[in-house]
């Protein structure tokens, strides 16, 4: 499932610059050297912004951080869909543990209609 993210958003990269995205981006508790080899595999360089929160810290912040310590993956941040309209959060979707119904492309493209 982790690679159907940046395939969807690039596969629907047309359709959500047309309803008026300017930016998007995929952010992981990951390194940066991590985040841009996932790019390269998924064909998303220069087409989907990749951020690194190597600590952890950001994902904190927002308050997303998922504990999958128990299965030795540490702590990663939650899958979900931020929309900022000029700088100001306007909505933000979760997903449920384990589910792909929000976040993906065109749950994006669905949301951005309304």
């Amino acid at each position: 499932m982790l690679a159907e993210a940046p395939a969807g958003l690039r596969e629907q990269s047309v359709e959500l610059k047309a309803a008026g995205v300017d930016l998007v981006a995929c952010l992981s508790v990951n390194d940066a050297w991590v985040m841009k080899a996932w790019a390269e595999q998924n064909d998303a360089l220069g087409k989907i912004t990749m951020l690194a929160d190597g600590s952890g810290a950001f994902t904190k912040a927002l308050g997303i951080e998922l504990d999958l310590t128990p299965h030795q993956l540490g702590v990663r941040a939650a899958r979900g869909v931020f929309t900022i309209d000029d700088g100001v959060v306007t909505s933000v979707e979760m997903e449920a543990p384990g589910k792909f119904d929000v976040s993906s492309a065109e749950s994006c493209l669905i949301g951005l209609k309304k």
